[in-house]
């Protein structure tokens, strides 16, 4: 058992907060429960999660930069297998071919707020994990999930994190987190959000390098109109065509899209380049 007045203090440039609400932390763990067969969690600090997790009977990865847990994490478990170093530097081999693989993984993480939706972008290209479990600064969360808006609002939330995400995705929101429920509170609200990879994509995953720069063009001035928006793509020919083929006005503000729009729109582009 951990002696929690040997765990080491927060750090913020780290934006380290430890989770201390049993309920959510229950939460967060046993979501997806089942459905997995390896467990991955990034910045375990201090094992808050990861004192559930370590029950489960699954290989359990940590991915924690912050050398002073190291002692504690390792000695949690077993089942433990801890990686010193940046997530956001560690490759898909560090992980796959350096421990027993299981076909489907569960990616689990309290994410720094600094660098969380980097962290999420980087590990949601790892074809074997299948489910996330994240949680974020609630505005960051919204732009991922933005069912969480009211019908009306989120005709005007469409954006290119969205876009990305649910591209791959199905989102769906776990749970609220309010600052009292960590140690510090932070200065934001926090969300918990779930992600369960689709069996079938529009677009495949290959093309996420291209698809991704395509949507920060699209989304990078939301609020013009998506004709003089698609001009600044070069090579692209019959510009015009597409907005026919697609059924989709060019006067039409990026912000407005659907999902399956924007989809639409990136499809026929890609036939028209040159």
């Amino acid at each position: 058992m951990t002696n929690d007045s040997l765990i080491p203090a927060p750090n913020k440039k780290l934006g380290q907060h430890y989770l201390n609400n049993q309920n959510t932390i229950e939460k967060i763990c046993n979501d997806f429960d089942g459905l997995y067969d390896g467990i991955i969690e990034v910045g375990p600090g201090p094992g808050t999660l990861t004192k559930t997790l370590a029950k489960k009977p699954k290989p359990l990865i940590l991915i924690e930069k912050d050398s002073r847990f190291t002692e504690i994490l390792n000695n949690l478990s077993d089942t433990v297998i801890l990686h010193q170093g940046d997530a956001l530097e560690i490759s898909s081999d560090d992980i796959f071919l350096k421990n027993a693989t299981p076909e489907s993984w569960w990616f689990v993480s309290n994410l720094p707020y600094n660098v969380g939706t980097p962290i999420m972008l980087k590990y949601l290209r790892w074809e074997k994990i299948g489910y996330f479990t994240l949680m974020f600064q609630k505005e960051v969360a919204q732009k991922v999930c933005i069912d969480m808006f009211s019908e009306k609002q989120k005709q005007k939330e469409m954006n290119s994190l969205f876009a990305l995400v649910s591209t791959y995705f199905d989102v769906s929101h776990l749970i609220n987190v309010p600052p009292g429920h960590f140690t510090p509170p932070p200065k934001v609200d926090s969300t918990v959000i779930s992600l369960k990879r689709k069996n079938s994509t529009k677009i495949p995953l290959e093309s996420w390098d291209d698809y991704e720069r395509f949507l920060r063009i699209l989304f990078g001035q939301r609020r013009k109109q998506i004709g003089k928006i698609l001009k600044q793509i070069s090579g692209v020919k019959n510009l015009e065509e597409v907005f026919e083929k697609t059924d989709i006005p060019k006067n039409i503000r990026s912000e407005r899209l659907t999902l399956s729009q924007v989809h639409d729109l990136y499809l026929h582009l890609r036939k028209n380049h040159a």
